[in-house]
């Protein structure tokens, strides 16, 4: 279901006592500051998978939309579209105990394991490292950073489950910025 941010003021008019004009594009910004809130503290409310081309060696980056990595879902070949193995989650620190020398040994073009980054959550490693001479692909799954509604018409980026969320958090930025002065 796509909601748009009027959707949301619709949605809020009863709750603040308005008719969607008091409070003008200052709108958006309490919807942007909402979706954003709510896409950090609800994994699943910005979920995106795509299939990506891994760069060569261990550390990998996600796309520049992401603000976190969640899982590698499965291998997709060397074209992109071949779905091959799954992907398993593996502790780093078990697998440098193991074998310390794991991120330099030779590249692979069938990624095994991941493992995220503890320092940065848009970074995480792969075993084996990816090939440096062929194109390795695999599906990704990570949390986007919503996109910014810049006008009333604009689509919302957060999953539905999370619309009630949004409308409260919304009506409560709306209704705890308001003054007497603005009343008047």
């Amino acid at each position: 279901m796509v909601k748009t941010a009027q959707w949301v003021i619709e949605a809020c008019e009863d709750i603040v006592s308005d008719d969607g004009t008091r409070w003008g594009d200052a709108w958006l910004d309490f919807i942007n500051v909402a979706q954003l809130s709510i896409a950090q503290k609800h994994p699943t409310a910005t979920v995106k998978e795509d299939n990506v081309k891994l760069s060569p060696g261990a550390v990998q980056r996600c796309p520049d939309d992401a603000m976190a990595f969640n899982k590698l879902i499965c291998n997709m070949g060397s074209d992109g579209a071949t779905v091959g193995k799954a992907i398993l989650p593996c502790d780093e620190f078990a697998l440098s105990s193991f074998n310390p020398s794991w991120m330099t040994e030779e590249s692979g073009i069938e990624i095994l394991n991941y493992m995220p980054s503890q320092e940065d959550p848009t970074q995480y490693k792969v075993y084996p490292p990816a090939s440096n001479t062929q194109d390795v692909y695999v599906k990704l799954e990570y949390r986007t950073v919503p996109a910014k509604c810049l006008n009333f018409s604009d689509t919302l980026s957060i999953a539905d489950e999370f619309l009630p969320e949004l409308v409260e958090m919304v009506a409560k930025m709306a209704l705890s910025s308001e003054t007497e002065a603005k009343r008047m």
